[in-house]
């Protein structure tokens, strides 16, 4: 396609590639909707960011406030903290996500009217939500990291209410900023194995593959246009989940590669019967030269005749001294050897 075989082999390497790691993807979303690990790490990084890595404190409220309790369904209930946190962590029915607006309010509305959201702080007899009051009470937080935080952020606001929200906002994106980048890590960590699985369970040999399309023309040009077309069209890419996972398993068998533990059966049958025509072509080889030796048909030359000097059948018995395919040559040579010798004892 391109004008060069491994060019050509090379793009439908990468096509290939491509198409397992889309497996390897859907697979790993599917885990991920099983596991809900997002939410295991955003709580984890909350607690963290909030100083409250048992979840008995402030953290707790944040995710018991109305703001955020209404993203996830029931009560909250944490995670232990001596569990570890990898990418098959159990998230529960914690939120995946949580819009940092949410979050900033909520921890300006507890500052400002305590942690309670049951007692007479929710009720309409209480006090307007203000950067005032909520400065006036951050103490009663007891959490002096957040207590600093929440500080900074309202007096650099200068009295805009927006501007402290806008403050927290930013202050907790940097924090979640991290917690991504863990997450990132684990899954990556994960995804290592799911595709060393994959590989070993589709049986993508690499160098069958590029084997099998540098001497298969038909197959490569194939491969190519396919890459070709889904460089065009990107729904291939595009498609998420289950329908991912079926499209890319669709083009991996369509594409008639040697992939999968049947083409490897097959590949080493054909070797065999390969191996098994070359021996039996050579045994009949075998057979042949030997039923000419005991018909006398070897040919027996010597150096003078040339190729018109050939000598067949009972002559060449009698030539060679009744051994069939023993050269005259030989028995002339000895001749003239001793010829030689004696005439030289003799001198």
């Amino acid at each position: 396609m391109f004008g060069s075989k491994i060019l050509d082999v090379a793009i439908g390497i990468i096509f290939i590639f491509l198409l397992v790691s889309m497996i390897c993807s859907a697979i790993r979303e599917a885990i991920e909707s099983w596991c809900k690990a997002r939410a295991a790490f955003l709580e984890q990084g909350i607690r963290e960011l909030l100083h409250d890595r048992h979840a008995v404190g402030i953290a707790r409220s944040v995710y018991t406030h109305p703001l955020v309790n209404g993203l996830y369904q029931s009560d909250y209930r944490p995670r232990s903290s001596s569990r570890p946190l990898t990418a098959l962590a159990r998230g529960g029915n914690l939120p995946s996500y949580i819009p940092s607006r949410s979050f900033a309010l909520a921890l300006l509305d507890i500052a400002a009217h305590g942690t309670d959201t049951r007692g007479a702080a929710s009720g309409p007899a209480a006090p307007e939500l203000s950067l005032t009051l909520a400065r006036a009470n951050v103490l009663n937080l007891e959490n002096g990291a957040v207590q600093r935080v929440l500080l900074g952020a309202i007096d650099t606001a200068q009295g805009d209410m927006e501007q402290a929200v806008t403050n927290l906002a930013a202050w907790f994106d940097t924090g979640m900023d991290r917690v991504s980048g863990a997450y990132k890590r684990a899954t990556q960590k994960l995804l290592l194995f799911i595709g060393l699985a994959v590989a070993v369970v589709l049986n993508v040999n690499t160098i069958a593959i590029a084997h099998h399309l540098f001497h298969d023309d038909v197959a490569r040009a194939a491969l190519v246009a396919r890459a070709e077309s889904a460089a065009r069209d990107s729904s291939l890419l595009r498609a998420g989940g289950d329908v991912q996972l079926a499209r890319a398993r669709a083009a991996l068998d369509s594409l008639q590669l040697p992939i999968g533990w049947d083409g490897l059966r097959g590949a080493r049958g054909a070797r065999a019967q390969a191996l098994g025509v070359r021996v039996r072509a050579t045994r009949r080889l075998d057979s042949r030269r030997a039923r000419r030796y005991a018909r006398g048909t070897v040919l027996v030359r010597s150096p003078e005749q040339g190729d018109g000097g050939a000598v067949h059948g009972e002559a060449a018995r009698e030539e060679s001294g009744g051994i069939v395919g023993r050269p005259a040559t030989v028995d002339r040579a000895r001749r003239c050897r001793g010829a030689d010798h004696c005439a030289g004892r003799a001198a």
